[in-house]
């Protein structure tokens, strides 16, 4: 019981400061555990753990626009599909291409 009271308490402090700090990651269950590492890592404060926010449930001037989310999944797609097959290469031909490589 105690844990949703602190929920709902921190979502109301940030809505009512404002300023939520989106965090990117593909499961809204992830969250606690990214802000977590974040905070151990020094990228973020303690004190800012109550304004961070699954990033598709961010408002006001923190939220991400259109043109970012296109960006991001831009990024995404590009990161997910398989890289070209690169040329072999002999290191003991001085790098050119093996035999039978093409």
């Amino acid at each position: 019981m105690t844990g949703n009271f602190n929920k709902r308490i921190a979502k109301l402090e940030a809505k009512r400061r404002g300023g939520q700090i989106p965090i990117i990651c593909e499961e809204e269950s992830q969250v606690p555990a990214l802000v977590e590492r974040m905070i151990e890592a020094g990228e973020l404060a303690e004190a800012d753990r109550s304004r961070c926010v699954y990033w598709l449930d961010c408002v006001g001037p923190n939220a991400l626009t259109d043109a970012q989310l296109r960006a991001l999944l831009a990024l995404c797609d590009a990161e997910a599909a398989p890289e070209r097959e690169k040329p072999k290469t002999d290191p003991t031909r001085g790098g050119v291409n093996a035999p039978g490589s093409g």
